[in-house]
């Protein structure tokens, strides 16, 4: 059996609402379980469950996340020509199977240093190589969901994981081992069974072809490069800010961290759609449809998503110390700092599918591993310091430099450019730096009313939305509730600008 791809794509995109609006209930409930193990954890122990989770996060980057992209890239290429997907399935599991035994002997030869760094007693050596272990289930069932379009039974157990760790964690979750041992146990239970009842398809029948082997590593091992650079903008922060200050100020970062995360999580659904859809477009050489994407529909995503998200800055002054304690009320001007990443996470997570479909995955290796360097180095200049606001700036400065890089490389390959979101990236930086300036709430209040009148002033004066653009939505598979609600908009004239031809980006 091979999969076919127009109805993959067809139905992937209409998976995407109710993937989007489980995903939505999901952080929800992940943040309700932080606000429990904050508050019997405290701050200290936070931030010592935190540096767990960044070396197992570390030892997850370098087995299996670098192989992610191109399990679905030649995933979709083999159905395409009519060859088994399982195949794939296989040649991924023979390099990332190597590497986690090559892992578990390392860790069993550190034991001591690990535990020492851990500042935890020796037997964390199998908590750690368990919990990478139920990192590793969860990305296959990511992977098998988004190569079978399975996305409506990964939302529905996903929903179920995280409700089964809010009631044992408000329930028994009184101490760090047991809070870790919750989150393992849970994970690996219901991602195996995912995988166990709908994955047969991806990995049945058995077959291993040497040389798409070959192929899947050479293209591959570049995005080693992609997942370390993941790995410094999400967790080495941390490391840093362990080493130069004290677990407190790391159990205060990583909330803020985590706050972004669990919003940010939201937009990485883009890629997991658009990429079998660019896929496509590229071996049907309709770059056309791309260059319109490019011009018109993602700046008017990038809009939309800054406008939605502007609020969370303002709610998040009272949200956090009511919701994680008082203890973390320094988390809020990180936080505020580091939500100017997500107007630039979003740009970014539209742009890497095209990369990804015009085989352009070296170019965005090299941008990706920069822009990490740039913030380890910035890291150890800036936390020394001014503590963990340093780190922040730092992750949101080498946010930047990865957008500007990619806007270049989209510019040189395709003639098109999206310079437009820029103007919505300014008013929201506006915006933050207003909030964590000035305390007093009716200030706070006038500037965010400010910032969200000059975001519709500037949406109707560069033409943002066009009735025209209709007909690029007709041309794009994507979820009919968000075609619909795209088309509303753009006959809306507090949105429409006062042209109907639309501004050219």
């Amino acid at each position: 059996m091979t999969l076919d791809l127009d109805k993959s794509i067809e139905v992937s995109a209409s998976n995407f609402g109710f993937l989007g609006l489980s995903k939505v209930l999901v952080q929800v409930t992940h943040l309700l379980i932080l606000a429990v193990i904050t508050r019997n954890l405290g701050t200290e122990l936070f931030g010592k469950m935190s540096v767990f989770l960044m070396v197992t996060q570390f030892l997850y980057c370098l087995t299996v996340s670098w192989t992610a992209i191109g399990y679905t890239r030649f995933s979709m290429i083999n159905a395409n020509k009519g060859n088994p997907i399982s195949e794939v399935f296989w040649c991924r599991n023979l390099v990332v199977f190597t590497l986690v035994l090559l892992t578990g002997g390392m860790l069993i030869a550190g034991r001591s240093q690990l535990a020492d760094y851990l500042d935890l007693p020796s037997p964390i050596i199998l908590i750690v190589f368990l919990h990478l272990f139920s990192l590793l289930t969860t990305d296959y069932a990511n992977q098998v969901a988004q190569v079978t379009t399975e996305f409506k039974r990964l939302s529905v157990l996903q929903l179920i994981e995280k409700g089964l760790i809010l009631v044992l964690v408000w329930t028994v979750g009184k101490d760090l081992f047991t809070i870790l041992w919750i989150y393992i146990g849970t994970c690996m239970l219901c991602r195996i069974y995912f995988l166990m009842s709908s994955g047969r398809y991806a990995c049945w029948p058995f077959g291993f072809n040497l040389s798409l082997c070959k192929k899947f590593l050479r293209f591959s091992y570049p995005l080693l490069l992609t997942s370390f650079g993941g790995f410094v903008f999400g967790w080495v922060d941390i490391a840093i800010v362990k080493h130069f200050s004290s677990l407190n100020d790391v159990g205060i970062y990583s909330l803020a961290y985590s706050g972004l995360g669990a919003v940010e999580s939201i937009v990485l659904l883009m890629p997991a759609v658009l990429t079998p859809i660019f896929v496509t477009l590229a071996a049907q050489h309709r770059e056309d449809t791309t260059v319109r994407f490019i011009r018109r529909i993602l700046p008017q995503i990038s809009y939309l998503w800054g406008f939605v998200f502007m609020p969370a800055g303002l709610i998040s002054i009272w949200l956090i110390p009511l919701a994680f304690g008082p203890a973390f009320m320094q988390s809020v001007n990180v936080f505020l700092v580091l939500l100017v990443c997500l107007n630039l996470s979003v740009m970014n997570a539209l742009i890497v599918p095209i990369f990804v479909g015009y085989n352009m995955v070296s170019k965005m290796v090299i941008v990706n591993f920069t822009a990490s360097i740039l913030n380890l180095v910035l890291d150890m200049a800036l936390v020394p310091h001014i503590g963990i606001m340093g780190a922040a700036m730092a992750t949101t400065f080498s946010y930047c430099c990865v957008t500007i890089s990619y806007s270049f490389l989209i510019k040189s390959r395709f003639e098109s450019r999206f310079g437009a979101s820029w103007l919505f990236f300014g008013i929201v930086c506006i915006q933050l730096a207003g909030l964590v300036l000035f305390k007093p709430w009716f200030i706070c209040i006038a500037i965010s009313l400010a910032a969200c009148g000059i975001y519709v002033w500037g949406s109707r004066y560069l033409g943002v939305f066009s009735s025209d653009d209709k007909a690029i939505y007709n041309s794009l598979e994507m979820p009919l509730f968000l075609k619909k609600s795209l088309m509303r908009i753009c006959d809306y004239p507090g949105f429409r600008g006062r042209s109907q031809k639309p501004t050219s980006f």
